[in-house]
């Protein structure tokens, strides 16, 4: 771990000079250099940053987030305070941190989907939660620490950043603004305030009793799925197949539809396929036409469901059966209760074009897709319990 920070801390000073015009201070000896405690929080940051991606590297403005959090632990950031005791807890308690709230936003967007499909808004980088968000994310782990089992704990974290970012009042545009301040109120490490209000909440958590899981202990699921239907809801975009035609491509996928869907795979895809890349797929294919005088949503979650590239180009516009082939029949079983056994009664397939034939049973079957993907999330979260 030393040598890891000393390699750090020679990386940050010879970035940090490298565009200087005065002749700069050269660590000769990497091994042999002297870490103060300005050096070891630099280095410390900055190597989470590079274990763990929900860490951003050391930022020069302000006070660092590792400054932050070593000040509310220990009192101050005065150099007595930095004893071998102090430091080394202070690295345990950390990587630990980190390692869980890596894990929680990896369960929440894994690396293995294709981003293309997503909005600017819904994508890894951009899904990064800020500075005094992390700051209090941080420090319910650690203060947690020792309450709830790891796997729980990772559980409960991506519990209360899947809400934080849901709960974002540009996705809840259909309610009152009564109502957006009752969901808004569970959402703890929203910015509310300055530094001083951020700081207190930490030590609110870090050393008051019973308070140590505040930021995630309300967030029931009743909560939690009234924030999803309303998402939900409000961004399905029902359009004629004329208005479709004219702009002839897909619309972007939301946020909410890349949680749902990527938990359903994490949750229902067969450990051999896990960890492999994936697209999403149309049901009913999204070149299908349907009646001019009936709007719909071909790009609505419930039509779409997860498959690799390779069974998705082959299918083409056609029907299902590719799907129940015995190649891919162990992939099919678990994705087979998201497509409609009545396929043919909603589309017709002819002269290499399909048509929705019956739009009432195309809504059906999305509706139920739906609450497919709803059920199987809260259940994730909520559900069971993890050990």
């Amino acid at each position: 771990m030393k040598h890891q920070l000393l390699t750090e801390i020679h990386e940050f000073y010879e970035k940090r000079g490298a565009d200087e015009v005065l002749q700069q201070y050269k660590i000769t000896d990497v091994n042999y250099f002297k870490i103060n405690a300005f050096d070891f929080i630099i280095s410390l940051q900055n190597y989470c940053s590079k274990l763990y991606y929900v860490i951003p590297e050391f930022e020069s403005e302000g006070l660092s987030l590792l400054f932050k959090l070593y000040k509310i632990m220990f009192k101050t950031i005065e150099a007595q305070s930095f004893t071998p005791a102090n430091v080394n807890e202070f690295c345990q308690k950390i990587l630990y941190a980190c390692d869980v709230l890596d894990k929680s936003y990896d369960l929440i967007f894994p690396k293995n989907i294709d981003e293309s499909l997503f909005n600017s808004t819904s994508v890894r980088k951009n899904t990064l939660v800020k500075k005094n968000s992390l700051y209090i994310l941080l420090s319910t782990i650690i203060a947690c620490k020792d309450i709830y089992s790891k796997n729980t704990l990772i559980k409960n974290i991506r519990i209360c950043i899947t809400y934080h970012l849901l709960s974002n009042t540009k996705y809840l545009t259909s309610i009152s603004e009564e109502e957006k301040g009752a969901y808004k109120s569970y959402d703890m490490i929203e910015y509310q305030a300055g530094g001083g209000y951020i700081d207190n909440l930490c030590k609110t958590i870090l050393y008051k009793n019973n308070e140590h899981d505040m930021v995630f202990k309300n967030i029931n699921s009743d909560k939690f799925k009234g924030v999803i239907m309303i998402v939900l809801n409000n961004q399905k975009k029902e359009i004629s197949y004329k208005d479709k035609t004219s702009k002839n491509k897909r619309r972007k996928l939301n946020l909410i539809d890349k949680i749902l869907l990527c938990s359903y795979w994490n949750r229902n895809i067969p450990n051999m396929y896990i960890q492999r890349s994936y697209s999403l797929e149309h049901i009913t294919p999204f070149s299908s036409h349907w009646s001019n005088d009936i709007n719909l949503d071909i790009d609505r979650l419930g039509n779409l469901f997860p498959t690799f590239d390779e069974i998705n180009k082959k299918r083409g516009n056609k029907s299902l059966e590719i799907y129940y082939n015995n190649d891919y029949i162990h992939f099919t079983n678990s994705i087979r209760r998201l497509l409609p056994e009545n396929y043919s009664e909603i589309n017709t397939f002819s002269d290499r074009k399909t048509s929705i034939a019956n739009t009432a049973l195309f809504n059906e079957y999305c509706n139920v897709n739906e609450n497919i993907y709803i059920d199987n999330l809260i259940d994730d979260l909520y559900g069971s319990t993890l050990n």
